[in-house]
């Protein structure tokens, strides 16, 4: 009850957004570990980052092959036209570079032991033109209900930055 009176107090003595969103971030900041030494194939344990890199890549590499053949099966009609119509749609609008088709792919740690490659998830950290149009959505977003008098006084998410002096 004290924690959730001290956060309320936090939240109402600010003023704009910038400090809002400061707020937020400091209160769910994370901090960051490095990855443990994880156990290879044979029993031992990974002795460099280049090591731990290339067991989690093997690992995460071959997800699509321990699918279930009944379930690829099952699903061909409805993975077959998406596997087909995407591409062809876009490599028609412009031909894509290879730097915007990889994704940096981070691997972070779910539960039980840390040596144990299963208990990583492969997380795919947003390339720059996903940035570009997450944040132009944002502006139409915040356009759109501006003109369509959608906003409150009371909201934070999707609003124009204020002129008010930040703490």
């Amino acid at each position: 009850m004290a924690k959730g009176n001290y956060c309320k107090s936090l939240f109402d003595e600010v003023k704009c957004t910038r400090s809002y969103w400061s707020l937020i971030k400091t209160a769910t900041e994370v901090k960051k570990r490095n990855i443990c030494d994880i156990s290879k194939l044979d029993g031992s344990l990974t002795n460099s980052d280049k090591e731990k890199g290339e067991v989690l890549n093997e690992y995460f590499a071959d997800v699509w092959e321990r699918l279930a053949q009944n379930l690829l099966q099952g699903n061909q009609l409805n993975i077959y036209p998406v596997n087909k119509v995407t591409p062809t749609r876009a490599y028609k609008f412009r031909p894509r570079k290879i730097e915007e088709k990889n994704s940096n792919v981070t691997a972070v740690y779910k539960n039980d032991d840390e040596a144990e490659k299963g208990n990583y998830r492969p997380i795919s950290i947003l390339c720059i033109p996903a940035k570009i149009l997450e944040t132009c959505f944002a502006n139409a977003m915040i356009n759109h209900l501006e003109v369509h008098n959608l906003s409150s006084n009371h909201q934070w998410a999707y609003k124009k930055a204020t002129q008010q002096s930040c703490c």
